[in-house]
C-alpha cells in the first residue's frame, strides 16, 4: 500500500487549499484510519472530503475528530469507511494510483513563504497497520495584486487613466 500527495503544489493563505491524497497498491478499500499531525502555527486542517475523488460515487462515510495538542503540533484523526446504504453497493476496487480523499487546509496569516509538514501516523488500511508517512507542504504567500479578476484590467486602466477624468470613481 502506498499513500501520497502531489508534492509539487503550493498552498496559499486566504483560500481553501485542497490536498489531494492518492493511494495505490491495494486490492479493496473497506476502511482507512489515519492520525494527522501538523504545525498549527502555519496550517490548520479544517475538513476531509471524498467530493470529486474516485470514491465520490461509492457508499463511503468520512469522519474526523481532534486529537490532543502537543505544543504547536495539532492532530486530527480521520476515518473513512465503506457504509453501504443499498443492498447492491460494492466496495471500491482501485485501478492504479487513485485520489481517494482530500484534505482541506487553511494557511494561517503568515508574511513569507514557508515549508511545513503533515505527518500521517498510525495508518490502518482495512484494519491492517501500514507504514507512517510525512508530506512536505510548500506555502507561498502571493505577491502583488491578488484581485480575483472580477474586473477586466483594461477597464481598470481606463478608470485610472489621467486622460479620461469622466471615468474617475
Amino acid at each position: 500500500f502506498n499513500i501520497d500527495i502531489n508534492a509539487n503544489l503550493f498552498y496559499s493563505p486566504s483560500i481553501d487549499n485542497i490536498i489531494e491524497v492518492f493511494a495505490e497498491k491495494f486490492d479493496i478499500l473497506n476502511s482507512i484510519d489515519i492520525e494527522f499531525y501538523y504545525d498549527s502555527s502555519l496550517i490548520n486542517i479544517t475538513n476531509f472530503s471524498i467530493y470529486e475523488t474516485e470514491l465520490a460515487s461509492f457508499d463511503y462515510d468520512i469522519e474526523f475528530s481532534e486529537l490532543i495538542e502537543d505544543g504547536i503540533f495539532k492532530g486530527k484523526k480521520m476515518s473513512l469507511f465503506f457504509n453501504p446504504h443499498l443492498n447492491s453497493s460494492e466496495a471500491f476496487i482501485p485501478n492504479g494510483k487513485v485520489n481517494i480523499f482530500n484534505i482541506v487546509i487553511e494557511i494561517l496569516d503568515i508574511n513569507s513563504n514557508s515549508n511545513s509538514k503533515i505527518y500521517a501516523k498510525n495508518i490502518r488500511l482495512n484494519e491492517l497497520i501500514v507504514s507512517d508517512v510525512d508530506w512536505d507542504i510548500l506555502i507561498e504567500v502571493p505577491k502583488g495584486c491578488t484581485d480575483n479578476g472580477n474586473i477586466d484590467p483594461d477597464k481598470w486602466a481606463l478608470i485610472y487613466d489621467p486622460g479620461h477624468p469622466e471615468n474617475y470613481p
